[in-house]
């Protein structure tokens, strides 16, 4: 038989124990809730926190640096400018103008004219040079300068050798940004005696310069021969040559120069000269021009 103690309360002493034993634990058990509690209080990064919503937004920063320029917009339209007036005068741009284009060509050379000798013929003067810019930007009031043709020799009489040169042409340009040279003037015919054209104007200013071609020899022959024909420009022909006659024919002046920049041609005396009195002037080399093509954009 198990011996069980009964103490003056009437409880059993092995549910003292038990007792006992269940208060322990239950003391345990809440002072490690309030262990708990107070760790969370003191450590709040363990507990989960709320989300974010943010600070108020910061100042607007400095301006950054200007970007690079845009395209430019596409070309809608061009104006030509065409001057032809000997002389010089100033450009204004087409409004709205981007880029132009330039193109010069210097005055074409005069015809040495001709005695009153039989069988006399004069060369052809020289065509001015040409030269051509793309894509310039010309400031307002830039000077255009037209080149004059040169005049063709004076008649001469029945003195050998009396008869005039040539003149030479004179240069056009748009300021210094694009030269054409003129041509040179041809010497005045002899009697008999072949001379040679009037050179072409040398190479001048431009992305583009070339020289003009030189007026043709002449070829006093008689009957067959001719004058020179004054030299072909880019812009066209020059001045044609004159047959030498073979019958009673007055002296026969020199062709001026047709197309801008060409040069004169030659005069000629055929086989007699009776009953004339003088001889025959050589032909005018033509005026330059100068020609300028204005882009424009909205």
């Amino acid at each position: 038989m198990q011996n069980t103690n009964i103490n003056m309360y009437g409880i059993r002493s092995s549910d003292q124990l038990q007792q006992r034993r269940f208060l322990k634990l239950f003391f345990l058990l809440g002072s490690f809730l309030v262990s708990t509690d107070i760790l969370a209080k003191q450590c709040p990064t363990l507990s989960p926190g709320r989300p974010n919503s943010g600070g108020p937004r910061g100042a607007t920063g400095a301006t950054g640096a200007t970007g690079p320029a845009g395209a430019a917009g596409g070309v809608i339209s061009s104006t030509q400018q065409v001057f032809t007036t000997p002389g010089t005068t100033t450009y204004t741009p087409t409004p709205g103008t981007l880029f132009s284009t330039v193109e010069v060509i210097g005055g074409g050379g005069g015809a040495g004219g001709v005695d009153l000798i039989v069988n006399d013929a004069s060369a052809g003067g020289g065509a001015g040079g040409y030269s051509r810019s793309e894509g310039l930007v010309i400031p307002t009031n830039t000077a255009i300068t037209v080149g004059a043709g040169g005049d063709g020799g004076a008649a001469g009489t029945t003195v050998l050798g009396s008869s005039g040169a040539g003149a030479d042409g004179l240069p056009s340009s748009v300021g210094t940004l694009v030269i054409a040279n003129g041509g040179s003037g041809s010497a005045g015919g002899l009697a008999l005696t072949s001379s040679a054209g009037g050179l072409g104007g040398v190479p001048g200013t431009g992305q583009v310069a070339s020289a003009g071609a030189s007026g043709t020899v002449s070829n006093p022959t008689p009957a067959t021969g001719a004058s020179g024909a004054g030299g072909n420009s880019t812009f066209g022909a020059g001045g044609a040559a004159v047959p030498l006659p073979a019958t009673t024919v007055a002296p026969t002046a020199g062709h001026n120069g047709l197309a801008y920049g060409s040069g004169g041609g030659g005069a000629a005396v055929g086989v007699t000269i009776d009953p004339f009195t003088t001889g025959a002037a050589g032909g005018t080399g033509s005026n330059g021009v100068v020609i300028i093509t204005d882009y424009t954009s909205l």
